[in-house]
């Protein structure tokens, strides 16, 4: 019966090992998906490119430099095809390309997104735009939001700042389980920063009180 036992006990673990082995596989062969098709996705980004847009997209504030000029609709349409893809979106962001960025916002899956992604991504907003996506697409919808609409509208950093703000309007939007008074907490930091020299966020703070 001990043999029996034990020879039970070993392929049971052998069992879990395998299960753990092949879960590592999938997971990588996820990750390498995400990589070969962000390459896709940027191809099929750079197939719309328009300077003629990026020209216009300038005289609104959204930084020109490595933008493509694709529309908003193209980008939330490609989004719509890859679905949720959290490999993906890194691979999107790392591009640095603009419209990726948005892309990748749009396919990231909230569930994964670390705190640490958060502080990486926010320092590299170069562009009110990629800000806004961002936010009110992604960040909002993760756990660590409340806590950042506080932390990062205390920051010096132009879009770090606006961040802050971009997602008090978004959570007053989307979190349909926040009560007033996590709202009505906002409210001396938003009084505080009403009188900020600061362009970008001083646009952000009437979207909040249309809210």
């Amino acid at each position: 019966m001990r043999d029996e036992h034990e020879g039970t006990k070993g392929y049971e673990g052998a069992k879990h090992e395998g299960t753990k082995a092949r879960r590592a596989q999938i997971e990588n062969r996820k990750s390498e998906i995400g990589d070969m098709t962000s390459i896709g996705r940027s191809a099929e980004l750079r197939s719309h490119a328009n300077p003629a847009n990026v020209a216009g997209m300038a005289q609104f504030g959204i930084n020109p430099h490595d933008t493509l000029g694709v529309s908003i609709p193209v980008v939330r349409e490609l989004a719509k095809r890859a679905g949720r893809a959290h490999a993906l979106a890194a691979a999107l962001w790392e591009s640095g390309i603009h419209e990726a960025r948005v892309l990748a916002a749009l396919v990231d899956d909230p569930r994964w997104v670390t705190e640490e992604q958060m502080e990486r991504w926010v320092t590299a907003f170069d562009s009110w735009d990629v800000c806004d996506q961002v936010c009110s697409n992604l960040f909002d919808r993760t756990p660590f939001a409340w806590g950042k609409t506080v932390a990062w509208s205390s920051r010096p950093e132009e879009f770090v700042k606006r961040a802050g703000f971009v997602l008090m309007a978004a959570l007053a939007v989307h979190d349909k389980r926040a009560s007033d008074q996590q709202f009505e907490a906002l409210l001396p930091i938003i009084a505080r920063e009403a009188d900020d020299a600061v362009s970008y966020t001083h646009l952000t703070l009437p979207t909040i009180y249309s809210v």
